[in-house]
């Protein structure tokens, strides 16, 4: 993969893990790590959801695959200033392409999960 490709800072989160003090589970998102990656708009749609008119986009994202992190569906990816605006993708697929040098990564943002 050529490296001009991948011009955008983007950062992998993964669902927060444990529990609270009060003894609630931890809702959030951990940073795992920032990498660099190539962000293409494939589709957008419409939908009624409950009475309200909701907008969802699906994106492709490719990135370099690093042994050390096991991206998958219930992840998610912000992507940085100063090119993204902390925009939220949703992983809902992740594939390996290129031999298992990268990973391609379809995401939908607008549309809770």
């Amino acid at each position: 993969m050529k490296a001009g490709r991948l011009r955008y800072r983007v950062m992998l989160q993964k669902p927060a893990e444990g529990r609270l003090p009060s003894g609630q589970p931890n809702t959030g998102w951990v940073d795992v790590k920032s990498v660099r990656a190539d962000i293409t708009d494939v589709s957008g749609r419409e939908l009624l959801d409950s009475g309200a008119e909701v907008s969802g986009t699906t994106t492709r994202i490719w990135i370099r695959k690093y042994p050390d992190i096991a991206l998958n569906a219930s992840w998610q990816i912000t992507h940085l200033p100063p090119t993204g605006n902390n925009e939220v993708y949703n992983v809902k697929n992740v594939i390996s392409a290129e031999n298992g040098k990268r990973l391609e990564i379809l995401c939908e943002t607008g549309v809770k999960k």
